[in-house]
């Protein structure tokens, strides 16, 4: 990823974050949020590879990061885990199923905030990882799983008409 392709990836994802902090709380199902930033990261792993996901992902978390004001990098390297895996996982099976879309994005959606919950206890919060577990992460995770194959479809047209986040027309998966 150059210089070129690294602002514009930012500059998107910046877009979609000016959502996320506006717009996905009118969403809220029970104190649930999408986050259409993994979406996005996964989005970009699923129309291209792992490796390209994993970089998207880690911009789309490290943004995140900063707008949350604390553990910035943590859920840039979550991200960045979730996307690569998602990218990897889905070469293996038919990526344009829906039920793969959704299986796949619910259970890195998982991974990652498992991941995210271990990492922050290292830096000493106090959460209780089984009730954020069960009240917030699985549910988080389906709600990310249903929308992700709307996300998928919005991602690969924007794509069409303007190379949404994809450069290296080289490493074309799709």
């Amino acid at each position: 990823m150059n210089y070129k392709h690294l602002l514009i990836s930012v500059a998107s994802l910046s877009g979609i974050l000016v959502l996320q902090v506006s717009v996905v709380p009118l969403l809220a199902i029970n104190r649930v949020f999408p986050d259409f930033m993994y979406l996005a990261a996964v989005s970009s792993s699923l129309a291209k590879n792992g490796a390209w996901g994993a970089q998207v992902g880690f911009i789309a978390g490290f943004l995140s990061d900063l707008i949350s004001g604390r553990y910035v990098g943590v859920r840039g390297v979550c991200f960045a885990l979730g996307a690569y895996l998602a990218g990897i996982i889905t070469a293996k099976v038919y990526r344009f199923h829906f039920l793969s879309v959704i299986a796949v994005t619910f259970l890195t959606y998982i991974l990652v905030e498992t991941v995210y919950l271990s990492l922050i206890a290292i830096f000493g919060s106090t959460i209780n990882p089984k009730e954020v577990l069960f009240s917030v992460i699985i549910p988080a995770a389906a709600y990310n799983g249903i929308l992700q194959p709307a996300v998928h479809v919005l991602h690969r047209r924007l794509r069409a008409e303007g190379d949404l986040m994809e450069f290296d027309e080289g490493q074309e998966t799709v």
